[in-house]
């Protein structure tokens, strides 16, 4: 945990247009965004990834920055995840 790693923000997007708007802006802010569809769901999902070491504190603050990212476009933070440093197969 103490190294950088790639943590995987998901965001809420209400339709294709916010997530694209949002993705827009969290890339202009450093993050690798993708707008996915789940199929499933019906639900539209930005995928904001950002390389870093995962403290409570320094996740807690992207979770914050996202969210006024999406919250203009009628999305919100959804979680987190990362797969840590597990090295490539």
């Amino acid at each position: 945990m103490s190294l950088p790693m790639e943590i995987d923000y998901h965001v809420h997007a209400p339709d294709e247009a916010s997530g694209q708007s949002i993705a827009k802006v969290a890339a202009s802010a450093g993050f690798n965004a993708e707008v996915v569809f789940n199929s499933d769901s019906g639900k539209f999902t930005v995928w904001c990834t950002k390389t870093m070491i995962a403290t409570h504190e320094a996740i807690s603050e992207v979770e914050s920055q996202l969210d006024q990212i999406a919250r203009p476009f009628e999305g919100y933070i959804d979680g987190w995840g990362t797969f840590g440093n597990a090295p490539s197969a």
